[in-house]
């Protein structure tokens, strides 16, 4: 097995931004996590390559979040040391288990929205959402998230992406065994179903490993889809707060030329407190 320790992810406007992510790659049926750090670029987002975006804001606070430890196929002992630095100069800090990244930062709120990726039998997917105030370094469990019971799969996110305000945030998830494209109401703390979500990323992995077309979705071990990977540039997109998808005859090699673009105003739908079909 793969040992590994994670790098320290630091998210700052003052400077460069930089973030670990981790890769995985199936070696004798086990899943072996590597990661790096890397300088934030477009083209490795479009790879799928970096679940972990940058978290834009204006604010002077700094957030860095510290990952350690070992992921590996059932032997998953990450955690991660969140530390939080106020535009006055206080530090507060916080222990997490597992891979702990930054989803997004709400300017309106005052508050970096962050998950928690973990062990979820073979699969390592996004299973909790954190709200860490960024004035009194507060950190809340998000209670968005469907409660876990015995009779149905627990919610878990593959792929995420936030509104430039941070006030949205968009996942593609697998809840109650269904995949759904999904929006998070950082401002309420409620989850909001969608619709269905696009497919995943092509890669040189599923290209190689996909045998069956039905194999080729999101928590298939095959499309290389079981865990947080991310999506590649301009599936999910956001105007504003309406959130754009875009849809095709996708396969494991490449995204298919014809595209359907499906638009939600969430401003529209969260103040009638639904989302349409």
């Amino acid at each position: 097995m793969n040992l590994h320790q994670f790098p320290t992810q630091v998210f700052n406007t003052a400077r460069e931004q930089r973030l670990g992510t981790r890769f995985h790659r199936r070696t004798l049926g086990l899943l072996v996590a590597v990661a790096i750090v890397t300088t934030v670029n477009a083209s490795a987002f479009a790879r799928g390559d970096m679940p972990w975006r940058p978290c834009k804001k204006t604010t002077a606070s700094t957030l860095k979040l510290n990952v350690s430890g070992v992921a590996n196929h059932e032997d998953d002992t990450t955690t991660t040391l969140v530390t939080l630095r106020t535009a006055e100069g206080k530090q507060y800090s916080h222990s997490l288990g597992g891979d702990v990244g930054c989803l997004a930062h709400s300017r309106a709120g005052h508050k970096y929205v962050l998950g928690r990726i973990g062990e979820m039998g073979a699969w390592r997917p996004l299973q909790e959402i954190f709200y860490l105030d960024e004035i009194t370094g507060k950190l809340e469990t998000s209670k968005a998230l469907p409660p876990w019971a015995d009779d149905k799969q627990p919610w878990c996110g593959f792929a995420a992406e936030a509104s430039q305000d941070g006030l949205y945030v968009a996942f593609v998830a697998i809840d109650d065994s269904e995949s759904r494209l999904e929006v998070l109401d950082t401002k309420e703390d409620r989850l909001l179903p969608v619709g269905e979500p696009p497919l995943p990323p092509p890669s040189a992995w599923a290209r190689e490993n996909v045998r069956r077309i039905v194999d080729f979705n999101w928590g298939m071990a095959e499309a290389r889809t079981d865990g947080f990977i991310g999506m590649d540039s301009g599936i999910l997109a956001w105007r504003g707060h309406v959130l754009e998808a875009s849809y095709g005859k996708d396969g494991p090699s490449m995204r298919a030329k014809a595209r359907k673009i499906r638009r939600w105003d969430l401003d529209k739908l969260a103040v009638e407190g639904r989302v349409s079909p």
